[in-house]
């Protein structure tokens, strides 16, 4: 039983890569957020919580700030949370409650699985959108709204052309240029994700998808792919896509290239109603996941965090 074992701290450098990426395969709710080499490109130094022999784990995406140890949710990793073959409420209870004392703040969210699990507690519900691209093209976009399908003809007749060669550093520099400033990353964690990316690209595990209108790249994405489950990540958008429909030829091209299989269309969804509209209008469901916060601080900093 999950309750009689016991869940432990792991600092980084001691956690068995190998048997956390086993767990993480083999989980109801795996995600590719999880596996460690993502961890270690996003959030270099993540700790984790580990219940039993990798039975169950909790990756702690960890950061100090003015001697202050904190939870935050690292950039590209829409969620993160408790991962394993089933969960309770009551095992999910105990895992947060074996968050250190020393990290005094905490604010992350976790996945749809794991919020599903603890109903008990105060989490703020976030909105994500997915789309089944198990049936083929024709039905599934007859599902799409009609102000999608006048954009995507729009862009079409325009002279845009989907490219499926495009470079993670191409897509990086057009998503960057025109991302807020926690779009930006640090050099080094930069490189490491780009350099992640191209190897997964090698194996499998990523494509890329982009938009382009004589010759110019418009609108651009990294799509991971992770046991029949596709991750719309890192989108890069020209001002000049925007007016021609790119974004929605670009997903339109990704849906008729995998309509037919077993696969779900995960668009990390946002709670930003454009952005809402955009993905449900290509006929995607919706699934809620959970934002936790959780505060230690003393009473003179937390007065000043509220």
């Amino acid at each position: 039983m999950v309750t009689e074992l016991h869940i432990r701290h792991v600092p980084n450098l001691e956690i068995d890569r190998v048997r956390w990426d086993r767990c993480i395969s083999a989980a109801c709710n795996h995600s590719p957020y999880a596996l460690s080499d993502y961890l270690d490109a996003l959030t270099p130094g993540w700790e984790a919580l580990i219940l039993g022999d990798y039975e169950f784990v909790m990756p702690l995406p960890v950061r100090k700030k003015y001697g202050i140890r904190y939870l935050y949710q690292p950039f590209l990793i829409p969620y993160l949370g408790i991962f394993g073959p089933s969960l309770s409420e009551a095992s999910g209870e105990r895992f947060l409650l074996s968050i250190p004392k020393n990290i005094r703040w905490v604010d992350i969210t976790l996945n749809p699985y794991c919020t599903s699990h603890l109903t008990a507690l105060a989490l703020k519900p976030r909105t994500n959108y997915f789309l089944s691209l198990e049936k083929d093209y024709s039905p599934i976009r007859s599902h799409y709204r009609q102000n999608h399908l006048r954009n995507i003809s729009r862009a079409e007749k325009a002279g845009c052309v989907i490219d499926r060669n495009i470079t993670p550093e191409e897509i990086f520099e057009l998503a960057e240029t025109y991302l807020s400033p926690r779009g930006h990353f640090k050099a080094a964690q930069k490189t490491a994700f780009l350099e992640l990316m191209n190897r997964w690209l090698i194996e499998k595990k990523a494509c890329t998808y982009g938009v382009r209108l004589n010759g110019k790249l418009i609108a651009s994405a990294i799509f991971l792919l992770y046991q029949e489950r596709a991750y719309y990540l890192l989108v890069g958008n020209h001002p000049d896509g925007k007016t021609l429909g790119a974004s929605h030829a670009l997903i339109d091209g990704f849906i008729k290239d995998h309509a037919g299989k077993k696969w779900i269309l995960d668009f990390e969804g946002s709670d930003i109603p454009s952005l809402a509209f955009f993905y449900e209008g290509f006929g995607s469901a919706k699934e809620f996941y959970g934002w936790l916060q959780i505060n230690r601080l003393p009473a003179w900093i937390a007065w000043i965090k509220s």
